[in-house]
C-alpha cells in the first residue's frame, strides 16, 4: 500500500511539472510574440538587425547595406498593399457573402458577430513591420 501511495505520488509529481513548464512556457512565449507585436517597426527592425548581424557575424559595412534593403523592401511591399489593398477588401467580401448564401438565419447572424469581432481585433493591433507608410507615423493594421 505504501509503495502504491508513494508511485502515485511520483507520478503525480511529475504530471504537474509537466502541465506547468508547458503552462508556464506557453504563457512565456505568448507574452514575446505580444511585446514584438507591440512594439514599433523600428525596434522590430534593430531586433531583426541584431539577429542577422550575431547570427551572420555581419560587418558594419554588410549591416548599411542590408539596412538600405529592408527599407527598401518595405517600401515596395507599403505600395503593393495600398495598391492592392482594394482588391483584397472585394475578395474578402464575396468569399463572406458566399458564406453567408449557405447559412441559416440564425448562423448569419453569428458569422456577422465573429466577423465584427475579428475586425475589431485587427484594427486594434499594431501594423507588423513594414505596414506603414514609409517615412511616416504607423497607419492602421492592413484589414
Amino acid at each position: 500500500m505504501n509503495r502504491l501511495k508513494l508511485a502515485t505520488g511520483i507520478v503525480l509529481i511529475f504530471a504537474l511539472g509537466v502541465l506547468f513548464g508547458v503552462l508556464g512556457s506557453g504563457m512565456y512565449f505568448k507574452q514575446r510574440i505580444e511585446h514584438f507585436r507591440e512594439s514599433g517597426p523600428q525596434t522590430r527592425k534593430e531586433l531583426l538587425m541584431k539577429r542577422l548581424t550575431r547570427r551572420l557575424d555581419l560587418t558594419p559595412q554588410q549591416q548599411e547595406k542590408v539596412t538600405v534593403i529592408f527599407e527598401e523592401m518595405r517600401e515596395q511591399l507599403f505600395n503593393l498593399r495600398t495598391k492592392h489593398r482594394p482588391d483584397l477588401q472585394r475578395i474578402r467580401e464575396q468569399g463572406h457573402a458566399r458564406i453567408k448564401d449557405i447559412l441559416t438565419a440564425e448562423q448569419k447572424i453569428q458569422f456577422d458577430e465573429m466577423m465584427a469581432r475579428l475586425k475589431k481585433r485587427r484594427h486594434r493591433k499594431t501594423p507588423p513591420f513594414g505596414e506603414h507608410e514609409p517615412g511616416g507615423p504607423p497607419g492602421p493594421p492592413f484589414p
